[in-house]
């Protein structure tokens, strides 16, 4: 019922999200590339509401693509940024954070 739904419509966006933002935080920087694909996830989840059905469902993907896109920019710069004592910490920082967030 939930595919009929359109529920598979935000996975399939999702594994283009995490091509989209490595390439996008290797451009922009991955603070400008986060801020873009969290403002872009809030947009993309009121948006539909006040569309009809099909619009709303060819937005889909999109939520799917900014939401994988922002997390895949996280986990990939924690190596980068925090050394190889506290990479641990970090990882449950993260999960953490993205866990009060939803």
């Amino acid at each position: 019922m939930l595919q009929a739904k359109g529920a598979t419509l935000p996975t399939i966006g999702g594994a283009f999200g995490k091509f989209a933002c490595g390439w996008l935080g290797a451009r922009l920087g991955v603070t400008r590339t986060v801020l873009l694909t969290e403002g872009a996830t809030v947009a993309l989840i009121l948006g539909p509401m006040a569309l009809p059905l099909a619009p709303a469902l060819a937005l889909l993907p999109l939520v799917g693509i900014a939401l994988n896109g922002t997390s895949s920019a996280l986990w990939s710069t924690r190596s980068a940024r925090c050394s190889a004592r506290n990479r641990r910490r970090s990882a449950c920082r993260i999960v953490t954070m993205g866990g009060a967030a939803s």
